[in-house]
């Protein structure tokens, strides 16, 4: 019963005690390759296929990918600031800029996360 909850409530697994190495060593290399290959909403945290689409190489891909990891901190800056502000066309703003750069970079995982808070 508290397993099916645990589940129901998102939990990726549970684990009853005692557990064998085994079993913890299977839990945690499920859980890693969830994190690997998806985000917190399910999507995958990357899609390659829609950023070569929207971008057209690899290259590119891969540049703006570097240019967004490296604007993530100044993004959460400034949306913490409107927050902070209660400046809504300011955070919407922020936000709508943030879901088009994961969009044009294949980042489906952060863009369905941006989406949903918005």
């Amino acid at each position: 019963v508290k397993r099916r909850a645990a589940l129901d409530a998102g939990f990726h697994t549970t684990l009853a005690k005692p557990c064998s190495r085994e079993a913890l060593e299977a839990a945690l290399a499920g859980i890693a390759h969830v994190a690997e290959t998806h985000g917190e909403y399910g999507a995958p945290i990357f899609d390659d296929d829609a950023a070569l689409r929207a971008l057209g190489s690899k290259a590119s891909v891969q540049a703006l990918r570097r240019l967004l990891a490296d604007e993530l901190p100044a993004y959460r800056s400034r949306m913490l600031a409107h927050v902070a502000e209660d400046d809504q066309p300011g955070l919407r703003a922020q936000l709508h800029r943030l879901v088009s750069a994961a969009g044009f970079t294949g980042a489906a995982a952060l863009r369905q996360a941006v989406t949903a808070y918005q």
